[in-house]
């Protein structure tokens, strides 16, 4: 249990001070920039043998990945910009 305080004519006149919590954001420093927006999600469904799943996600934990599908879908950009035919490109 908390100590109790004495009160004095100092505390009495003294007024509370403001919560920090309930504050507005102060200054440029705290503002936000826009999002870029999000391009549209659908799912997409392989079958991989048992083994291959789990060194997938060995190697997306690996590399920082949060998500399986966020590190097939970086290997599947690696490999169009280094397999693309030439003449496209």
């Amino acid at each position: 249990m908390a100590k109790p305080t004495a009160l004095t004519a100092d505390l009495m006149t003294t007024p509370p001070a403001a919560p920090q919590a309930g504050l507005p954001p102060r200054g440029f420093a705290n503002q936000v920039a826009p999002e870029a927006p999000k391009p549209e999600i659908v799912p997409f469904q392989i079958r991989i043998p048992k083994a291959d799943r789990f060194a997938i996600k060995i190697a997306a934990a690996e590399q920082h990945f949060t998500t399986e599908s966020e590190f097939m879908l970086a290997c599947f950009h690696f490999y169009m910009q280094h397999n693309a035919v030439k003449g496209e490109a």
